[in-house]
């Protein structure tokens, strides 16, 4: 609770900081500056341990007031769908097998890449070789 209390008071000190916005582009800057996201993770999980990430507490940086959280596996599908890409494309979500299987996938890539390019440069010097025929 102490080094919340400090990292409330350290941005709200840079807040304070911020001169009586004149533009919109300011006002902008100074109400992100105001607000203050607390991701709650084990060391070395700081992307979640194979699920959908951790829980998020979003502070005002001046009053602590509660502004709103985020908890991962909840929401609609278009959220749930977005909470996925990360442990679905780093391989997280299914632990070590699905660290391996993205891996996998990605040499896959770079291999049906490779032969691909190698494929249309063979068939890109046959038809250079080949005679043209002659048009009258």
């Amino acid at each position: 609770m102490k080094l919340l209390k400090s990292l409330l008071a350290a941005t709200a000190v840079a807040a304070v900081c911020i001169a009586a916005p004149a533009s919109a582009a300011e006002k902008r800057i100074a109400l992100v500056v105001k607000a203050l996201g607390i991701g709650f993770f084990e060391a070395g999980m700081d992307h979640g341990d194979g699920s959908l990430g951790n829980n998020w507490v979003y502070v005002d940086a001046g009053t602590g007031e509660v502004l709103g959280q985020l908890e991962p596996g909840t929401g609609s599908l278009g959220d749930l769908f977005l909470q996925a890409q990360f442990p679905l494309h780093s391989g997280r979500i299914l632990g070590t097998v699905g660290r391996a299987l993205v891996s996998l996938l990605g040499v896959a890539i770079a291999v049906l890449s490779a032969t691909g390019v190698w494929l249309w440069a063979r068939k890109r010097i046959r038809r250079a070789r080949r005679p043209q025929a002659v048009a009258s």
